[in-house]
C-alpha cells in the first residue's frame, strides 16, 4: 500500500472506527495508518477475549491481512490468498498445517464480516487434531478504505492460533462426594460456534414434548431405556439458578442423553439456557447409604458476546448428581463460568 494514500471518503472508514471505539478519523489520515490502527485494536480485542481454557495468548503468533474489494466478498468461502497466508504463518509458527482448521478460519472471516454488515467483530474456534492435540484459533475483522484513486473498500482481518495437548478425559466430570457435602464443579472452558437458533428451538420443543411415560424394550422384552425428568437447585431461593432435566437412560450401558434447561431471574439472554447433553450413569453398589448411583452430564451451547463485542462463543456445561435409584439426592452443575454447588436433586417423573 502506498504511503501517499489518504482517506477521501471518511464515511467509508468511520463506521469501523466507531464500532471499535476509536472516535472520529482525523482529517488527512492516510489509509495505511487507518488500517494499522484498526488492526492494532482488533489484536487487543482478540487477546482480551481469548478463551481461558486455551494455551496462553502468544503475540508472536498473530498476523493481519487485507482483502479487496469488499464488494467481491462471498460469505462462507475460503479465499485462496487468505488460506495461503495463514498456511505460511502456521509453518513459521511451527503449528500443524491442518487445512480444515485453516479453511475454517478463512471461511469465518468472510461469513462473519457479511453477517455483521461490514462492521468489526471477532470469532473464536477450536479444531481437534486427531486425539492428542487441539488447535485454538481466533479471527477479527472490519471493513474500510484500503486504497484510493479510485477509492476501494476492503476487508481488514487479523488472526492468531495456539496448540494445546489434550489431557486424558476423566471418567467423571466431578469428584464423587457423599450426599449433603459440597461437590465442586470442574472448570468450564470456552470455544466458538456460530449461533444456531433453529437447534435451540428444537431443544426447547424436546424439553416440552417428551412424554413422561416413554419406555423402550430390548430384544428380550425387558425395558432397557427409560425417561427421567427432574430439577436440581434451590428452588425456594430468589435468584438461584434452577436446572430442569429430561433424560433418556440406557439401563444396560448407563449411557444418558437428553436436554437440560437452566432458568434464573437475571437479565436476558442469560436467564433461560437450553442445552443438549450426554453423559453416564454409574451404579455404586452397597455401602454408600442412600446414594446408589452417580450421574455425570456435559454439553455445549452458543452464547453471544456482550455489547460492544460482536461474535459468539461456545460455552461448556457440566453437571454431577449423586442420588438414590429414584433420582433424589444432591449435585452440582457449572455453565458459562458459573457454578451451583451442593444443591438438591429431585425427580419429577
Amino acid at each position: 500500500m502506498s504511503s501517499s494514500v489518504t482517506i477521501v471518503n471518511v464515511n467509508s472508514m468511520q463506521p469501523t472506527y466507531d464500532a471499535l471505539g476509536l472516535g472520529p478519523i482525523a482529517p488527512g489520515t492516510r489509509a495505511d495508518v487507518a488500517v494499522a490502527t484498526v488492526e492494532k485494536v482488533l489484536f487487543k480485542k482478540l487477546k482480551a477475549s481469548w478463551p481461558a481454557s486455551a494455551p496462553q495468548y502468544d503475540p508472536t503468533q498473530q498476523d493481519s491481512g487485507i482483502m479487496g474489494p469488499w464488494s467481491q466478498n462471498v460469505a462462507g468461502t475460503a479465499p485462496p490468498c487468505v488460506v495461503q497466508q495463514i498456511t505460511i504463518d502456521f509453518n513459521n509458527w511451527s503449528l500443524p498445517n491442518d487445512q480444515a482448521a485453516i479453511s475454517s478460519m478463512a471461511q469465518e472471516i468472510t461469513q462473519q464480516i457479511q453477517n455483521n454488515g461490514g462492521l468489526s467483530g471477532s470469532f473464536y474456534g477450536k479444531t481437534r487434531l486427531g486425539g492428542s492435540e487441539t488447535l485454538y484459533w481466533a479471527v477479527g475483522f472490519g471493513t474500510g478504505v484500503i486504497v484510493d484513486n479510485p477509492e476501494e473498500m476492503g476487508v481488514i482481518f487479523v488472526y492468531t492460533a495456539a496448540l494445546a495437548v489434550n489431557e486424558p478425559l476423566s471418567e467423571t466430570l466431578f469428584s464423587v462426594a457423599p450426599p449433603h457435602h459440597s461437590v465442586k464443579a470442574a472448570p468450564v472452558s470456552r470455544s466458538a460456534l456460530p449461533h444456531d437458533q433453529s437447534s435451540q428451538q428444537k431443544e426447547r420443543n424436546a424439553m416440552s414434548s417428551t412424554p413422561s411415560n416413554l419406555t423402550v424394550k430390548d430384544s428380550s422384552g425387558q425395558f432397557d431405556v427409560y425417561l427421567v425428568k427432574g430439577i436440581a437447585g434451590n428452588s425456594g431461593t430468589p435468584g438461584a439458578p434452577i436446572l430442569h432435566f429430561a433424560l433418556l437412560v440406557h439401563a444396560s450401558t448407563g449411557k444418558v442423553s437428553g436436554q437440560v434447561q437452566i432458568t434464573q431471574a437475571v437479565a436476558p439472554p442469560d436467564g433461560n439456557t437450553h442445552i443438549t447433553v450426554t453423559g453416564q450413569l454409574r451404579q455404586l453398589g452397597f455401602g454408600q447409604g442412600p446414594v446408589t448411583q452417580v450421574v455425570s452430564l456435559e454439553g455445549t451451547y452458543p452464547h453471544s458476546l456482550p455489547s460492544p463485542e460482536i461474535g459468539t462463543v461456545l460455552e461448556r456445561f457440566s453437571s454431577f448428581f449423586a442420588t438414590d435409584k429414584q433420582w433424589n439426592g444432591r449435585g452440582a452443575f457449572s455453565w458459562g463460568g458459573r457454578e451451583a454447588n451442593d444443591i438438591p436433586v429431585r425427580s419429577s417423573t
